[in-house]
C-alpha cells in the first residue's frame, strides 16, 4: 500500500497480507496474524487479512523488522462504499518521523485491534479508520487508536509535521 525510506535509506512498506507465515524478522510487536473472514475484494481473494509493516536494509538484501497489526476482522482493506477511483480499496499510509519512528493510517473492520494509549478505544461502526505508531525497530506499539464514528470510515494518508503532530487524511460515510 505505501513505502518511505529512512535517511539511512532503510525502506519501510506498509500492506496488508492473508498469510500466517508471513516472513517475521527482529522481534515484532505481533508475531501472528490474526486471521478474520475470507473475502473477494476487486477481484482479489483474501483468506483474511492483517495489516503488515516492514523495515528492510538499504541494499534490500536483508529484512531488519516487521510485524503484523490487527484484529479478528479485516484490516487494511477498505470494504466499505467509500472507494470511488481505482485502488481505493487499498489505500493507507506510513511515515517517519525524524526520531525513526514509523507511522501508519489504514482502516479496520476489527473490534479487537490493538489499541494502546488511544484517544478512541473501541470500533464505532463497520469499519474505522486506524491510526498508529511503532518504534523503528517494529518491536512496540507506542500508542494507537481507532478514529470513526457510527458510519464508515478510512485512513488513506498521513504526514507528520516538525513537531510531531500526526494530520491523517481519508472517507467518512
Amino acid at each position: 500500500h505505501s513505502l518511505i525510506c529512512s535517511p539511512n535509506n532503510e525502506l519501510y512498506v506498509m500492506g496488508v497480507t492473508s498469510s500466517s507465515n508471513f516472513p517475521m524478522a527482529g522481534a515484532p510487536y505481533q508475531a501472528s496474524h490474526n486471521g478474520g473472514p475470507s473475502f473477494i475484494e476487486n477481484g482479489l481473494s483474501f483468506a483474511s487479512s492483517d495489516i503488515f509493516v516492514i523495515k528492510l536494509n538499504a541494499t534490500g538484501t536483508s529484512l531488519l523488522a516487521s510485524t503484523f497489526m490487527g484484529g479478528s476482522g479485516t484490516d487494511g482493506i477498505n470494504r466499505g462504499a467509500l472507494y470511488f477511483n481505482y485502488g481505493d480499496q487499498f489505500r493507507g499510509d506510513i511515515a517517519l518521523d525524524q526520531a525513526g519512528n514509523v507511522y501508519v493510517a489504514s482502516t479496520s473492520a476489527s473490534s479487537d485491534f490493538p489499541v494502546v494509549n488511544g484517544f478512541q478505544s473501541s470500533l464505532s461502526g463497520a469499519q474505522d479508520a486506524v491510526v498508529f505508531k511503532l518504534n523503528s525497530s517494529l518491536s512496540s506499539l507506542v500508542w494507537s487508536s481507532y478514529f470513526g464514528g457510527s458510519g464508515l470510515e478510512t485512513g488513506n494518508s498521513l504526514q507528520i509535521a516538525a513537531n510531531g503532530d500526526v494530520f491523517m487524511a481519508g472517507g467518512s460515510s
